[in-house]
């Protein structure tokens, strides 16, 4: 009886060609820039009476080896001022790379944050100021945006890992994020005379890992991924190697 354990690595990530033989490299992210209820005002002076459907903020990370970019929508109607300073430095900061490097910009919803902190400083030279901008709020909203934001882009740094554990003729393979049944069944018809199984849900960084047709077709999977469409193309080469070794 033969048993082992194989692992490969694989980037799943967007790579392109740049002119000169550079590569450009995206991650992206997104987090929930929500305010609570009763918390920091929408349009104006309302506060957040209830949330039907949470508030993102959306980015992308390129790097093509010499400089890295970020471009970042945000499900606000606006940020103004030093609040889009504050949002641009930060993602700055913590993806490692200059201002200039970071574009910031809101969907401009009108059922939305409209914030800019300057306002509500020269508001605050008056006699019992509305309260138009909650800082705190701003402040943990943009760590935790940033934090984010550098978790994705160190990610292109680190390859995702496959294993296959193989016991006489029974083959399981483990692989990483949400993967659709296609790469079950790819992982079968590679072993067609041999028992495989395939265990997903490893290291969930990716989200969902579809078939680059589903993209296109749409649906809740392909919106929740955070791999390139090409990925099938990788997972299943990475498979090929695990299972045929080749």
């Amino acid at each position: 009886m033969r048993c082992g354990l194989l692992c490969v690595v694989l980037m799943m990530i967007l790579v392109g060609s740049l002119a000169g033989g550079a590569e450009l490299r995206v991650a992206t992210f997104r987090c929930d820039v929500t305010p609570p209820p009763g918390g920091h005002p929408l349009i104006w002076l309302t506060p957040v009476a209830e949330v039907e459907d949470p508030l993102l903020a959306k980015g992308i990370v390129l790097d093509d080896g010499r400089q890295r970019y970020v471009l970042c929508a945000v499900d606000w109607c606006g940020l103004g001022n030093s609040s889009n300073l504050l949002f641009r430095s930060k993602i700055a900061a913590a993806a490692d790379t200059d201002l200039s490097h970071v574009a910031v910009h809101c969907v401009h919803q009108h059922t939305a944050p409209y914030t800019d902190g300057d306002a509500q400083k020269l508001l605050d030279g008056e006699k019992d100021p509305p309260r138009y901008v909650d800082f705190k709020f701003l402040e943990e909203v943009t760590d935790r945006l940033a934090a984010i934001g550098v978790a994705f882009a160190r990610r292109i740094e680190r390859p995702l890992e496959l294993n296959l554990l193989q016991i006489g003729d029974v083959r399981i393979a483990h692989l990483p994020g949400e993967c659709m049944v296609e790469f079950q069944l790819f992982a079968q018809r590679l072993v067609p005379e041999g028992f495989v199984a395939v265990a997903a849900y490893g290291d969930l960084g990716p989200g969902y890992i579809c078939t680059e047709q589903s993209f296109p077709e749409g649906g809740y999977e392909p919106t929740a991924s955070e791999v390139a469409p090409k990925s099938e193309g990788a997972l299943k080469d990475a498979l090929r190697l695990l299972l045929e070794g080749k």
